[in-house]
């Protein structure tokens, strides 16, 4: 399911860009034929890329990563955007130093894809 989703989001854009890129993240935006708006968030691991489930904040709002039993991967976060407006995301994970991107704004048709780089946390957990 999550496949044919980015495989439909990918295919019906217009046009793709990369909006912001940091060590820590990347934001590609793209414009959708069809006017729905998405966002789809990954994340991995900063040093060796392996993909994370962390826990996802939107507005402050809590969010999970699902985990596919059989395929035995975790699924990119794909949520379809109802309305225009500022969004805060925040990525966190047991024992990483969490990831903030702050105040952007989705207009109508924009499907963003953002993938989060966890870095591991010097700090003791005990």
């Amino acid at each position: 399911m999550i496949s044919i989703s980015l495989i439909l989001i990918f295919i019906s854009c217009a046009a793709s860009k990369e909006i912001t890129s940091n060590r820590n993240y990347t934001f590609d935006k793209h414009k959708s034929k069809n006017g729905y708006s998405t966002l789809i968030l990954k994340a991995y691991d900063y040093e060796y890329e392996n993909q994370l489930g962390p826990r996802v904040y939107i507005n402050d709002l809590y969010f999970d990563f699902s985990f596919d039993s059989e395929s035995k991967i975790i699924k990119p976060f794909d949520v379809s955007v109802e309305q225009e407006g500022k969004y805060t995301i925040r990525f966190s994970y047991l024992g990483r130093l969490p990831v903030k991107i702050p105040d952007f704004f989705i207009k109508k048709g924009d499907s963003i894809v953002i993938s989060a780089y966890l870095k591991e946390d010097p700090t003791p957990l005990h």
